[in-house]
């Protein structure tokens, strides 16, 4: 939906009608939930999907719900599987990318001054099982119902010689299928951009930074299989459900993902675009998530061609407490200031390597995740939190589709590996697998999508000078059938 504004007057009524259109939502709205940076805050106190991407995908990160404009008006990077492939049928991105027409890429400004509504629904329904080798850790099931429905408007106003310049604004609404009651006003995307079209842009906000790991279609944001097999495994009590939180999973696939997801400390980023197939993204973190303050930056590169994606980001994050740290010493009782407790470092890099050939799509992921950690109570290096994590990954899908019909069917597979040794020497392996069916629906860019899942995780705890001891803990197997419908 488009409305042309072309005065003040025009301004005016937009202010007006944003305001009774937000009041309106805060009226209709039963489940509203909050994401933020990895795994949101109050995303998993609903107990409702995770992100971080998540997965992904999240999305597993992360095209527009509307006809597109031509790649080369838009300056997109969009992986095509099949000419006839829905443009919001990505690797698990959420529906704020799809509106935005950014598909794990880059987004260009559009080309006429306009107020547009987007967002959409995405709804799951599924089973999940988990299952343990040890007598005593109960078998748990799930029949797993969840989703979201996101709004929000971009208002965006052109200016200068050929209207070149721009100056955007967005603000996202999320309501989610699963609430329990705790009524609250949430947002995804909040976020200012200004810039020259197809040469460069800053953005500054809440928002996500470009995914450079992608992992097909099979592991979206905010689902299960996102999250993989269940740690959960020496008491009979626990769930694995999301209400837990990410500690309850396996280690997550790294995508290079410190500064990536949105989280409660700002962000802001520089986007350059040298050629119409490069994009170069310089992004920074910085803000307090609560008791802590964070600071980082995150570069991120891709090429992109009809043929080949390759994608790459190097990054680095630090967290301290916001209030100074100190303890007192066991032997003098004296107070001692203590500057590295609580503080928390890491750094990271990896990228992705993207190959169709119609009607064939193959990818290859690799990241690389260094983590130290300095207990609270007096600064020292707490070894198990302090590791170095390492993910594999890719996927193949055929659009069988287009060899038998006219239009798409995509199947594919995706899996992926991650391992994490910690500086005592313990070792965790975390497999994820997905099988899925995606058929588009031919209309609005909807489409339907089938996943089979399953992820296993495996302990190595180090016992005296060597790994000594193995510890499988279980699999995780579920099914689950989605349904997307952007606007």
């Amino acid at each position: 939906m488009n409305v042309q504004l072309s005065s003040l007057r025009g301004l005016r009524v937009f202010g007006l009608g944003l305001a009774c259109g937000m009041a309106s939502l805060g009226l209709a709205s039963s489940a509203l939930a909050q994401e933020g940076g990895g795994p949101a805050p109050a995303a998993a106190a609903n107990a409702d999907m995770e992100d971080p991407s998540a997965k992904d995908e999240d999305e597993d990160e992360e095209t527009a719900a509307k006809p597109a404009p031509p790649a080369e008006e838009r300056g997109q990077a969009v992986r095509t599987v099949s000419p006839t492939a829905p443009a919001a049928a990505t690797e698990g991105a959420p529906l704020e990318d799809y509106a935005l027409e950014q598909r794990n890429g880059f987004v260009r400004p559009a080309n006429s001054s306009n107020l547009e509504w987007h967002g959409g629904l995405e709804a799951d329904g599924g089973y999940a099982s988990y299952t343990f080798e040890r007598d005593q850790a109960r078998p748990q099931a799930f029949y797993d119902t969840r989703g979201r429905f996101v709004v929000g408007p971009t208002v965006q106003y052109e200016f200068g010689e050929e209207k070149q310049w721009f100056v955007r604004a967005r603000g996202e609404l999320v309501a989610w299928m699963r609430e329990y009651g705790a009524y609250q006003i949430n947002a995804d995307d909040v976020y200012g951009q200004f810039g020259l079209k197809g040469k460069w842009d800053f953005k500054v906000g809440r928002f996500r930074t470009w995914r450079v790991y992608h992992k097909g279609y099979g592991f979206d944001l905010y689902t299960l299989e996102d999250q993989g097999a269940c740690r959960i495994s020496t008491a009979v009590t626990g769930s694995c459900s999301l209400e837990t939180g990410a500690g309850a999973f396996g280690p997550h696939t790294y995508e290079v993902s410190h500064i990536y997801d949105r989280e409660p400390a700002g962000r802001a980023a520089l986007h350059v675009y040298p050629t119409p197939w490069s994009a170069i993204e310089l992004a920074t973190g910085v803000g307090n998530n609560g008791a802590n303050n964070t600071l980082g930056g995150r570069g991120a590169a891709m090429v992109h061609f009809d043929f080949l994606r390759v994608s790459a980001a190097a990054e680095y994050r630090s967290s301290k407490p916001a209030q100074e740290k100190a303890y007192t010493d066991v032997n003098t009782s004296q107070l001692v200031e203590c500057p590295n407790c609580g503080v928390s470092r890491a750094y990271g890099f990896g990228g992705s390597l993207e190959v169709t050939v119609q009607p064939v799509a193959v990818a290859l992921n690799a990241a690389q995740s260094h983590e130290k950690q300095y207990t609270a109570t007096n600064g020292t290096l707490d070894q198990d939190a302090t590791n170095k994590r390492t993910s594999l990954g890719g996927y193949a899908e055929l659009d069988a589709g287009s060899l038998i019909m006219d239009r798409s069917l995509i199947v594919g597979f995706g899996l992926n590996r991650t391992e994490v040794v910690d500086d005592i020497k313990n070792f965790e392996q975390h497999y994820q697998g997905a099988a899925y069916l995606l058929y588009p629906l031919g209309f609005n860019a909807a489409s339907v999508k089938l996943v089979f899942s399953q992820a296993t995780l495996d302990i190595q705890s180090a016992k005296g000078a060597g790994m000594a001891e193995t510890l499988p803990l279980g699999t995780m197997r579920a099914v689950r059938l989605r349904l997307t419908y952007p606007f």
